[in-house]
């Protein structure tokens, strides 16, 4: 392939990559350690410099927190009582069986865990890792599972296991 085509055909590819459906992030290269989420992407003037040089350039819409990569792994709650940033919308990963209740910060919700169950409180949704929804499982307000930025109170039922995934973001 020769070179006017392969700048078509890296186009086409970028183009592919920057408007595929479902959830984006930037990171910017100065700033490795946060990212933001994408709501929107445009590309905008594209323009074929000479006859082997095209250049492009790309317009992202964001969510208005940066946030914190390490905010996407796995803790135990013990590990994200503290929160050193602004109010997150966390993921609350139970395992266990039967009737179990998560509070935070003395705000509850209950849920009929059947193996597993994930309470995503930015989605505001519940689900198995499957992928099965199971908002008729649980009952409670989900942004009373928020944390709040300093210190934090989180419980759950005796014979549960809770990983957290903070979510961690600032201004």
């Amino acid at each position: 392939m020769n070179a006017p085509e392969c700048w078509f055909d890296t186009f086409r590819k970028a183009k592919s990559w920057l408007l595929k459906s479902g959830r984006h992030i930037l990171v910017l290269g100065d700033n490795v350690d946060f990212f933001y989420i994408v709501k929107k992407v445009s590309i905008d003037t594209v323009e074929r410099v000479c006859y082997e040089i095209g250049k492009f350039s790309a317009t992202f819409v964001c969510v208005g927190y940066e946030y914190v990569k390490r905010g996407r792994d796995e803790y135990s709650a013990g590990e994200v009582i503290y929160n050193p940033y602004c109010t997150s919308h966390p993921t609350y990963k139970i395992a266990g069986e039967g009737i179990c209740t998560l509070s935070v910060n003395g705000n509850r919700m209950k849920a009929n865990v059947g193996q597993n169950i994930t309470i995503d409180t930015e989605l505001m949704e519940a689900y198995r890792e499957d992928g099965v929804l199971q908002n008729t499982e649980v009952s409670g307000d989900f942004e009373g599972l928020y944390l709040k930025q300093g210190e934090n109170m989180i419980e759950i039922s005796e014979g549960f296991l809770l990983k957290v995934i903070p979510n961690w973001r600032c201004v």
